[in-house]
């Protein structure tokens, strides 16, 4: 067994940095891991890792600097509300992001930086394949959120120090968009959402998976390399999608008309809700390397309506 790896995980108790935690937990005799850690953030599932306290663009990286990360698992965000919001929230993240990258190129052995982003970066790309060499056209929220990131894309394109864009689609889970689009629509209501007339192609990824994802790009991946990560054949209709949640719940399915969805929600969740990306990969080998839990959409969904109707 080679030596351990050392981790430094920012954006760890979030939605998916929750989840690759407990990935991590689960196989520790590979890591050590850092977590960057804001001072409202819980501490429950943290006992078992070594913790630095601050934010993104002050945390002290005299911390980072001795702990001595072989790799950097990069998810922490600056939200903001509205388009301005966003915009404002996405420059102090790139800020953030320069400071980390500057520091990252004064080290000798600079780490490996995965920054686990998303496919909105593409913009709607209709029905065909969409692969990692796909050129960006964020769409919706990324239109604010890509200014964060582009400090590590320009980096990721010039070679320079190793910097691996991960991009899943739609990531399913109880604490995302399935909770407050759909979950609390169908608690709430009685009835499954569909916006628009359902046309758009969505790829799916149960937040399981795409945990176990980043775990494979961090032991596994090519340093440098970009990586869609998302289930092969799980990408389907909206339409489908609602469907399958209204036959699974036993709710009836209702369409909401944009006027609908911008009065309820506003223009950019409109056009996140109608974009199409049918998510593909140039690197075949990675994907079929990993076994998958929930390998469909069905299992996806069962998976999250259990779990709600057990909470």
């Amino acid at each position: 067994m080679g030596r351990r790896q050392n981790i430094l995980v920012l954006g760890g108790t979030g939605f998916i940095g929750s989840e690759l935690l407990a990935t991590l937990r689960s196989i520790d005799s590979r890591y050590n891991v850092l977590v960057l850690v804001n001072r409202t953030d819980a501490a429950v599932s943290l006992e078992h890792f070594e913790t630095i306290r601050g934010s993104l663009g002050s945390f002290d990286l005299r911390a980072a600097e001795s702990f001595n990360p072989d790799l950097i698992v990069h998810m922490a965000r600056n939200r903001g509300s509205g388009a301005l919001g966003r915009l404002l929230a996405a420059e102090k993240g790139a800020r953030a992001n320069r400071r980390l990258l500057s520091w990252m190129k004064g080290r000798e052995a600079p780490p490996r930086l995965l920054y686990v982003s998303g496919t909105l970066m593409y913009g709607d790309c209709g029905r065909g394949s969409v692969t990692e060499e796909q050129p960006l056209n964020p769409t919706a929220f990324a239109s604010q959120y890509i200014l964060a990131e582009r400090p590590f894309i320009k980096e990721s394109a010039k070679g320079g120090v190793p910097v691996s864009m991960l991009r899943p689609p739609w990531v399913m889970g109880t604490a995302s968009w399935f909770k407050g689009y759909y979950l609390d629509t169908m608690s709430r209501f009685g009835f499954v959402p569909q916006y628009g007339d359902g046309k758009n192609i969505m790829s799916f990824i149960d937040v399981t998976d795409c945990a176990g994802l980043i775990e494979l790009a961090a032991s596994s991946g090519v340093p440098g390399q970009n990586y869609n990560l998302f289930v092969p054949g799980a990408a389907i209709e909206q339409r489908e999608f609602a469907s399958l949640l209204s036959d699974i719940s036993g709710l009836p399915l209702r369409v909401f008309n944009r006027s609908e969805v911008r009065k309820r929600y506003g223009d950019t969740v409109w056009k996140a809700f109608t974009f199409s990306l049918n998510a593909s990969t140039v690197n075949k080998g990675f994907i079929e390397g990993y076994t998958f839990k929930y390998p469909t959409v069905r299992s996806m969904v069962e998976k999250n309506l259990d779990i709600t109707a057990g909470a």
